[in-house]
């Protein structure tokens, strides 16, 4: 038996985001959440969740809701290109706009409506709560993107 090997493709997650988006422009909605938790020198800190059949959608959920949607907005106006979420929380470190942030994707929405909410930060387990309620892979997910190992006894 002759064994081959099979050429192993890899691709960039925003290649992958595209590809999701372009389903669901011909009806084939997977509708997935995305979570943004940032802090901020002068804001209260948030997480954001947006649920969308795409990332296109999503991205533009935060630009019309989003706390920082105006900001999204301005440097648009001025020239800058955002080709996905990232890309916007990047600007908004670089810019000091945030001091520090947090991008989870690939949940899976227990809802076919796009929505988008706000949390206060200040109570984790009021978010922990709502992201099990809206979300089936939420606790899964969490663990792949932000390990338990950060967890150390001192």
């Amino acid at each position: 038996m002759k064994k081959y090997i099979k050429a192993l493709n890899e691709y960039e997650d925003s290649d992958l985001l595209d590809l999701m988006g372009d389903l669901g422009d011909i009806g084939f909605e997977n509708y997935q959440g995305w979570v943004f938790m940032w802090d901020s020198p002068t804001e209260k800190p948030l997480v954001e969740v947006m649920i969308a059949p795409g990332p296109r959608e999503a991205f533009q959920l935060y630009k019309d809701n989003g706390w920082f949607g105006a900001d999204i907005q301005y440097a648009e106006g001025s020239g800058v290109k955002f080709s996905d979420l990232e890309e916007v929380f990047k600007y908004l470190l670089k810019n000091k706009i945030v001091s520090s942030y947090q991008l989870a994707w690939g949940l899976n929405a227990n809802e076919k409506n796009s929505a988008f909410f706000q949390i206060d930060n200040i109570n984790p387990f009021a978010t922990v709560n709502f992201m099990n309620q809206k979300f089936d892979n939420a606790a899964k997910r969490f663990d792949i993107l932000f390990p338990s190992n950060i967890i150390k006894k001192v």
